[in-house]
C-alpha cells in the first residue's frame, strides 16, 4: 500500500510535466503572427513600391546565388521594361538574335554565350504582374510598356518548369514603411475619427496575446510542483 501510494503521485507529476511541455509548444506555435503586404520569401534587398504607385522592380536571381533585389520606380508607368531596368539600376546584357531577351542581368551568368537564345533550362525569365500573381511577360523587355501599379521581374530559371520570381506582387502600404523624416502619424485616443481607439483596444490585445499564456504555464508549473511534495510527503511516511 504504501509503495502503490508513492507511485501515483509520481506518475501524475510526470504526466503533468509533459502537459506543461506539450502546452509551451502550442502556446509558441499559436503566438500572434504578423502580416505585412509585399511580403519579400527570399532574402531580398530593396522595397517595393508604396500604395500601387510607380512600377515595382524585382530580380531575383534564383540559383545563381546572391540576394533577391527589389526596387521601385516611381515614373515607370508608361515606359518600357528596359528603361525601367535601367533606371532600377540594372544592366541587361541582350540576346544577340533577340534583344528583348535578356542573356545577362547585372553580369551574370558571367560565363555565358549571348549570340543565341539560351537553353530552357538556363534563362532569365521576364514576368509581369498587373494583379496579384505572376505570369510570364507577353514580349519582350524592349517592346513591354508598363503602366502605373505593376510588378516585373527578371527571374533565373533553371529548369523547364516556371519559377516565378519569391516576391509576392503585392504593393507595400506607406503606414508600412513611414517615412524616416516624419515617421507614422498617431491618433490621439479621443480623436474624433476612432483610430485612436483601435489602436488602444489593438495593444490591450496584444498584451493579452502575451500575458495569458505565461499565466497558464505557470498555473500548469504550480500544479507539479504541488504534487512533488506531496510525493516527498508520501514516500517518508
Amino acid at each position: 500500500m504504501h509503495t502503490s501510494a508513492a507511485r501515483r503521485p509520481a506518475r501524475t507529476s510526470s504526466s503533468l510535466l509533459l502537459l506543461v511541455v506539450v502546452g509551451l509548444l502550442v502556446l509558441l506555435g499559436a503566438g500572434p503572427a504578423s502580416s505585412a503586404t509585399g511580403v519579400r520569401t527570399a532574402d531580398a534587398e530593396g522595397s517595393l513600391c508604396t500604395d500601387g504607385q510607380g512600377v515595382s522592380v524585382v530580380v531575383d536571381p534564383g540559383s545563381l546565388g546572391g540576394a533577391v533585389q527589389q526596387d521601385c520606380v516611381e515614373d515607370g508607368g508608361g515606359r518600357l521594361a528596359t528603361d525601367v531596368f535601367a533606371s532600377a539600376g540594372h544592366e541587361l546584357t541582350p540576346v544577340g538574335e533577340f534583344p528583348g531577351a535578356a542573356c545577362k542581368v547585372d553580369g551574370e551568368p558571367a560565363d555565358a554565350a549571348c549570340q543565341s537564345m539560351p537553353p530552357a533550362d538556363a534563362y532569365w525569365g521576364l514576368y509581369l504582374a498587373t494583379g496579384d500573381a505572376w505570369d510570364y511577360a507577353p514580349k519582350g523587355a524592349d517592346e513591354l510598356e508598363l503602366e502605373d501599379g505593376a510588378f516585373v521581374a527578371f527571374a533565373w530559371q533553371d529548369s523547364s518548369e516556371s519559377t516565378p520570381p519569391s516576391v509576392e506582387p503585392v504593393a507595400a502600404t506607406a503606414s508600412a514603411s513611414p517615412s524616416p523624416s516624419t515617421g507614422a502619424e498617431v491618433d490621439s485616443p479621443d480623436s474624433g475619427d476612432g483610430t485612436g481607439e483601435s489602436s488602444v483596444e489593438s495593444n490591450d490585445a496584444g498584451d493579452l496575446a502575451i500575458y495569458i499564456p505565461l499565466a497558464v504555464l505557470a498555473l500548469l508549473a504550480g500544479s507539479v510542483g504541488f504534487l512533488l511534495l506531496r510525493r516527498r510527503k508520501h514516500a517518508g511516511e
